[in-house]
């Protein structure tokens, strides 16, 4: 994990330096790692700076929305890999952040010197990570072995009322594999046509309002 840039953002200034040396115990040099209390600071810092990862404690600074805060992030920096440090262990909540396009979900009760290192592994290796007590939710664990990233991605946009052409421009897809997509979502959700998808979403906890 050398070449990784790690971002933190936690207005704790004790469990931002927490993170910050278990990011580094877990191979990420110092001079890598960057911690900030405030959203400002972070966003001047994306930026100007090529991160790879973001660890974001929850509750953020002035009461700003997490899964607000994460699809802000995820649209406009696509690359960058959200993992959510929480309290909050809630089949809704962790459904909106991966909807949103967070990548990773550690709940902060868990053994930290363990998840937080695997999850920057996950997160190096394109893939999506939830500690022991996220992946022990069971309709939670569904939602993530059975949609992908990229079908939270589009039920995210189609939830925002973009189009399938839009959709693809967004995510630099075709039009048909955003339509494939709409069909696979349909099918999970079990609704018969495409203008269910969303209330269905929304009941099942992988959107919130």
């Amino acid at each position: 994990m050398k070449q990784l840039r790690v971002a933190i953002l936690d207005d704790q200034a004790l469990s931002r330096s927490g993170l910050r040396v278990l990011v580094e115990q877990a191979g990420v040099p110092a001079g890598q790692v960057e911690g900030f209390a405030r959203i400002d600071g972070l966003m001047t810092h994306l930026a100007q700076i090529a991160v790879r990862v973001l660890l974001l404690s929850d509750p953020l600074p002035d009461g700003q929305d997490v899964a607000e805060l994460v699809a802000a992030l995820h649209q406009r920096y696509p690359g960058l890999a959200q993992v959510v440090v929480s309290s909050r262990l809630n089949t809704a909540y962790i459904g909106a952040l991966f909807a949103g396009g967070a990548r990773g979900f550690v709940y902060h009760k868990s053994r930290l010197e363990q998840t937080i290192p695997a999850a920057l592994k996950s997160m190096t290796q394109g893939e999506t990570y939830l500690s022991p007590e996220a992946a022990a939710l069971p309709y939670h664990r569904r939602a993530v072995d059975q949609l992908s990233e990229r079908d939270l991605e589009v039920l995210a946009l189609l939830a925002a009322g973009r189009s399938v052409p839009e959709i693809a421009q967004t995510l630099g897809s075709t039009r048909r594999v955003v339509y494939s997509i709409r069909t696979r979502l349909k099918q999970y959700l079990n609704v018969s046509n495409n203008e269910q998808i969303i209330a269905a979403a929304y009941e099942r906890g992988l959107l919130t309002s």
